[in-house]
């Protein structure tokens, strides 16, 4: 709880310190990512949306209910073209950040806890329970890689 405690506080300063125009309530907030050329921060909420946020101005470019339940994993892409949301409903969603278009992403079994893309934007992970799930990114129909726990 000391760690939590930490966490949540560092976030709130960050968040003050660099965003200060960021409608923030931090009771909804389930994650949060940055997106690489720090000029945006989207957030999945405990409401179930997912809202990004220009991150100088505050002024939201997009907020919208996305899943069933609370989205717990959002991240984006390299590029920051990208934003993926996951949830206990067992959805991965990719939102182009432009356009603001919503793809599925096939062969989520089950609840999202917690999304990251690899470092050159080709693959994006999910922990899912007991198993991380891998989805090579130039293909997102196909079935994706599931590595389950330790034998």
């Amino acid at each position: 709880s000391n760690l939590l405690s930490n966490t949540k506080y560092s976030f709130k300063h960050t968040i003050q310190q660099f965003g200060p125009n960021l409608p923030i309530q931090f009771a909804d907030i389930t994650d949060f990512a940055l997106s690489p050329d720090g000029e945006r921060m989207a957030r999945g909420e405990a409401g179930c949306n997912v809202a990004n946020y220009n991150y100088s101005t505050g002024v939201a470019e997009f907020k919208r209910v996305a899943h069933s339940v609370p989205v717990k994993g959002i991240s984006f892409s390299p590029d920051g073209q990208t934003l993926a949301s996951g949830g206990e409903d067992s959805q991965i969603f990719l939102w182009d950040v432009q356009t603001r278009q919503r793809t599925i992403l096939a062969g989520v079994i089950n609840s999202v806890y917690a999304l990251a893309y690899s470092p050159d934007g080709r693959s994006l992970a999910a922990a899912t329970g007991t198993a991380v799930t891998i989805w090579d990114m130039s293909d997102i129909q196909e079935n994706p890689l599931l590595l389950r726990g330790h034998s």
